[in-house]
């Protein structure tokens, strides 16, 4: 039995020494590695699998759909502060509030995979308050015998704004992906646009103060959670200037709305 295990030993050793000395007629050693061992081999497996599953994925198409759909965002009024009246000349928030929209949207197939018109009809309720700077009507400012202006009242308050808001987007996307970006443009019709600082009330349409129709650009995109269910999130940014300046926002110039929103869209067709 002595005999047998000592054999066994001996020709493992000769099989050890055997690979040790295997070496090149140069005589450098030769290492044996395995196919499955190198980073290429390892690198074209995980390849074959990216192809396989990316294979596997079925395309998402855009097809004709009516739903609604609701978000909750933010809503910033900014505006350069005219240095002889404030303490800065340079761009600021002058309101800042949140918004909240609902209505109806479609969405309308140019290319099957690729293109797609987003559209609809949404009715926008905004809350903007001023508690960073007054607003300031004319009539509250009075001149002293230095030629310096005084503010006679102080005029924080709130703003509420309805809008009928109608956006006119181009969504794209690639053929498998379940997101699309969207960017375009969108019109904002004002209902109502109404400051209270509980003494003092005035509706800034019926003054003459609003402007007539809002132009925003709009970028943002959604995911489709299911072929009827999506998440959205959009960034708007006015193209115009919402209020005459000078009449009721005095010292502020060059204003603008900004806003920011994550919503749902459910599609029933």
């Amino acid at each position: 039995m002595k005999h047998y295990i000592l054999g066994i030993l001996l020709f493992a050793a000769a099989l050890v020494f055997a690979q040790e000395e295997e070496r090149t007629p140069e005589g450098y050693r030769i290492i044996h590695i395995n196919a499955e061992e190198t980073k290429v081999y390892k690198d074209s497996v995980e390849n074959v699998k990216k192809i396989e599953a990316e294979k596997a994925r079925v395309p998402i198409p855009f097809s004709f759909s009516v739903g609604v759909t609701a978000s909750l965002g933010i809503k910033d009024l900014l505006g350069q502060y005219d240095r002889s009246i404030y303490t800065t000349d340079t761009a600021n928030g002058v309101v800042f509030g949140y918004d909240f929209q609902i209505g109806a949207t479609a969405l309308i197939p140019l290319l099957e995979y690729n293109f797609a018109i987003k559209t609809g009809a949404l009715f926008n309720y905004t809350s903007l308050m001023s508690a960073r700077i007054d607003l300031l009507d004319p009539l509250q400012f009075k001149h002293t015998e230095y030629g310096n202006q005084e503010v006679t009242s102080d005029f924080r308050g709130d703003i509420s704004q309805g809008r009928l808001t109608i956006p006119v987007l181009i969504a794209m996307k690639t053929m498998k992906s379940p997101a699309m970006f969207e960017i375009g443009p969108q019109f904002s019709i004002p209902l109502f646009d109404k400051y209270d600082d509980g003494a003092y009330k005035i509706d800034l349409i019926d003054k003459g103060i609003r402007a007539s129709l809002d132009v925003a650009m709009v970028i943002g995109g959604e995911i489709y959670v299911n072929p009827k269910f999506l998440v959205n999130v959009y960034m708007a940014i006015a193209t115009n200037d919402p209020y005459k300046t000078d009449e009721f926002f005095v010292g502020v110039s060059n204003m603008s709305l900004f806003e920011l929103r994550i919503g749902l869209t459910k599609f029933f067709i």
